[in-house]
């Protein structure tokens, strides 16, 4: 299994601004556009991102790879894969808090 562990999240995936406070920023996409060319490219089962507090303890697909934010490790966060060593397929993603 391909796993890819990055600070930023890619564009478009977890990388929206939602802070009114900073009016110039909220509701722009910040994102690292070269992730996705990496994803796109080496098609890793699963991808860890962070960096974006306010998309934590979620998940979603782009392309065939499984996208987690696990949240921050400072604030205790983190997420568990469970990876089916059988059929070689990622199972459950547990948030916690």
């Amino acid at each position: 299994m391909d796993i890819f562990i990055v600070h930023y999240p890619l564009y478009g995936v977890f990388d929206k601004i939602n802070n009114p406070i900073v009016k110039t920023m909220h509701g722009k996409k910040v994102g690292f556009k070269p992730y996705n060319l990496a994803v796109k490219k080496f098609k890793p089962e699963v991808v860890f991102c962070s960096h974006m507090e306010e998309h934590s303890s979620k998940k979603a697909m782009y392309y065939s790879s499984l996208i987690v934010n696990p949240g921050s490790a400072l604030l205790g966060k983190f997420a568990l894969l469970d990876f089916d060593e059988k059929n070689k397929k990622v199972g459950k993603i547990r948030f916690f808090r």
